[in-house]
């Protein structure tokens, strides 16, 4: 065997210890590879699959759901803002539809208007946020309402920070998505009678 393992052939008389000595301890992936490559080399498909013994971590679900528009004219009056908050508010309840067929106890904490004024990337960026309640069936108005009262306070605080109006970018976000408590289910599934009335 020579020393700076020029060959294939060299590589696979080489132990896993002595490797690893070399390279360093993450290099058990390269003495697997090799090790799988000579036992199926007569199986095209699997040469160089290797063995993965890496930590599997699951897909953590996102805490933050998302609608947002550039908008090219910008926003000159609070009427101007009004169908783009309408549009955001149908958007951002498909896809939390979505979301909740996958985990049907997802349900966001905080509603969150952004908006961004001027041209350019500066401190120009502002929000507001709300409290969003919990409601069994998710719907755009609930949604539409909250970011309608939101976004007549940014109108008036941008109106007073800098005379007149020049939006050009909205968003609407939930944020912190999370699974309900199973008791919560309970007690409005239990309770809907009594307020039904």
């Amino acid at each position: 065997m020579s020393d700076s393992l020029p060959i294939c052939t060299d590589a696979r008389q080489v132990p896993l210890h002595t490797l690893q000595s070399r390279f360093g301890e993450e290099s058990i992936w390269i003495y697997n590879l090799i090790r799988v490559r000579s036992r199926l080399a007569p199986v095209p498909w699997l040469i160089g699959k290797g063995i993965d013994e890496t930590e599997v971590t699951s897909i953590s679900r996102n805490k933050t759901m998302l609608a947002s528009k550039n908008l090219i004219p910008p926003c000159t009056a609070p009427s101007d803002g009004l169908r783009w908050i309408d549009l955001l508010a149908g958007e951002l309840n498909v896809r939390f539809l979505e979301a909740r067929q996958l985990s049907p106890g997802l349900w966001p904490k905080t509603l969150v208007l952004k908006w961004r004024t001027g041209y350019g990337y500066g401190n120009n960026l502002r929000s507001r946020q709300a409290p969003y309640g919990f409601n069994k069936y998710s719907s755009p108005s609930p949604i539409v309402s909250l970011a309608k009262r939101l976004w007549a306070e940014a109108c008036a605080e941008i109106k007073q920070d800098q005379g007149p109006m020049d939006v050009f970018s909205v968003s609407i976000r939930k944020h912190r998505v999370s699974g309900i408590r199973r008791s919560r289910a309970d007690h409005s599934s239990a309770l809907a009678p009594v307020l039904r009335g």
